[in-house]
């Protein structure tokens, strides 16, 4: 049971097993089809038009790789360019200004408005009115950002905002195009966004829906086209994605004990054939529960300590792990109460709940919720604990059944962004930014959810909370760490 639980949070940031998607009832002739051709404005290279005139007004950057800001060059007014050096890929900000100040663009004058809002740490939260939260109500399986965009999947399929202006308290829904299936799951790897549907048919005649979207660079695209395949496969059920190295992402099997996987390259073209391979090597106990780049991390506790080892050669007949290594440091730690944050550079983030030693037997009570920098990058070899910080700390009688510990999403090499059970009140959650040297103080604020219904996600140093408020509404918080409380 605790080998199965594990498996199911591998790149989740949940510690539960996530409830199995209904049928959707979908055509599996539209899968796989292209979008129309008047579904494509708004793609990467796409120019802003008047809409009166039928001329453009200006044309919007093509991004591409970076290592500096003065990289990345802007060609109109409203644009500021940057690197963002996680990815190391240009992003462009509208109208932002210096000091946590922002604008909008007004697109027939060529200029930002002015004066600029000032905005904070909890810069604002919206209402997605599109529908609850999906993937089975998820907001760890259903929620991704890639610059300038946030998605999230919902009970009625997916859609994306511009997360380009941190102080616009209702933004614009951006339709996500050809995607003909509602995802069981849906992950952010370098500039795109892959989704995740339904096994169909049955064996030997198995078919798997995947997609994706390259994420435009064009902060002002009215749709976002994605692209779908319906891929042969080999096994019966598909049940976990997770961000890999270089824009690719690592497909996992669960229900079967090896954890057969695979790495999944966009673009995909049919005919095309998903096959995963057994992992191999691992100790009897562990299972996946996160990736590092194009390595899977396994994971097993013993008597309360985690153990941990690394999985390479992923999706390949020479899958070969690296052994395992006993984290003891920490003293007993709460079984099954852990979560894990990838960087964009394969760096991993743990997030765990520390047990109260006892002088025998198991430990029955909660102390805190720590966050630990367990692997420095994909190249990192030696998992470590000696940066770890307690993110919240608890009452004396928190019984280790309570649940803690939620999702972490890292905003750059230094910090990150944490959802904790609160203190005060286990039923809601608190959300902090934790840096190497300690929580830092004041830039936290609490939901009234509790830490399941909670997922969060960042990119190019924006951080976003999404609360699965009811079946029906959900909410997206959005974070500037940078900004003052």
């Amino acid at each position: 049971m605790i080998r199965r639980a594990l498996a199911l949070a591998i790149g989740l940031g949940a510690v539960v097993a996530f409830p199995v998607a209904c049928s959707l009832g979908l055509d599996e002739s539209l899968i796989g089809r292209e979008a129309d051709a008047s579904t494509e404005a708004g793609g990467p290279d796409a120019s802003v038009d008047s809409g009166t005139d039928g001329g453009t007004l200006f044309e919007i950057p093509d991004g591409g790789k970076c290592r500096e800001d003065k990289e990345c060059k802007a060609n109109n007014p409203c644009l500021q360019g940057r690197c963002e050096l996680g990815r190391q890929v240009c992003v462009y900000d509208v109208c932002k200004q210096p000091v946590c100040l922002s604008g909008t663009c007004n697109v027939q004058a060529k200029a930002c408005s002015t004066p600029p809002i000032q905005y904070k740490f909890r810069a604002f939260a919206f209402q997605v009115t599109q529908g609850g939260v999906g993937c089975g109500g998820s907001p760890t399986r259903c929620f991704a950002a890639v610059h300038p965009f946030v998605f999230v999947g919902t009970t009625n399929g997916v859609v994306a905002f511009s997360a380009t202006d941190p102080s616009n308290p209702s933004p614009t829904p951006v339709p996500i195009t050809g995607l003909p299936f509602f995802p069981t799951a849906m992950v952010a790897s370098g500039t795109r966004v892959y989704f995740l549907g339904s096994v169909l048919g049955s064996a030997p005649n198995l078919r798997l829906q995947l997609a994706w979207v390259d994420v435009p660079v064009d902060p002002f695209a009215a749709t976002i086209p994605a692209r779908s395949v319906l891929a042969n496969y080999t096994k019966g059920s598909a049940d976990v994605l997770v961000a890999g190295a270089e824009g690719q992402a690592l497909l996992v099997n669960t229900s079967i004990p090896s954890f057969p996987s695979a790495i999944l390259s966009a673009p995909l073209v049919e005919p095309v054939k998903v096959d995963p391979l057994t992992l191999a090597g691992f100790s009897i106990s562990q299972a996946p529960v996160a990736a590092s780049g194009n390595r899977i991390v396994m994971h097993q506790f013993v008597n309360n300590t985690a153990t941990f080892s690394l999985e390479t050669g992923v999706g390949t007949p020479t899958s070969t792990n690296g052994g395992d290594q006993p984290l003891t440091s920490f003293g007993p730690l709460a079984m099954n109460q852990q979560a894990f944050g990838q960087g964009p550079d394969g760096s991993l983030l743990w997030a765990v709940a520390a047990a109260v030693p006892t002088d025998a037997g198991p430990p029955t009570f909660i102390k805190s919720a720590k966050l630990v920098w367990l692997l420095a990058d994909q190249a990192a070899t030696k998992f470590e604990t000696t940066t770890a910080v307690d993110v919240e700390t608890y009452p004396a009688a928190t019984s280790l059944g309570q649940q803690v510990t939620g999702p972490v999403a890292w905003v750059n090499k230094d910090s990150a962004l944490v959802a904790v059970a609160a203190s005060q009140n286990l039923a809601q959650t608190t959300v902090r930014l934790v840096a190497k040297s300690g929580v830092v103080a004041d830039k936290n604020f609490g939901v009234a959810v509790s830490v399941d219904r909670v997922g969060v996600a960042s990119s190019a140093g924006y951080g976003y909370v999404l609360t699965a408020d009811s079946a029906t509404q959900a909410t997206i918080n959005v974070v500037a760490p940078d900004c003052a409380p």
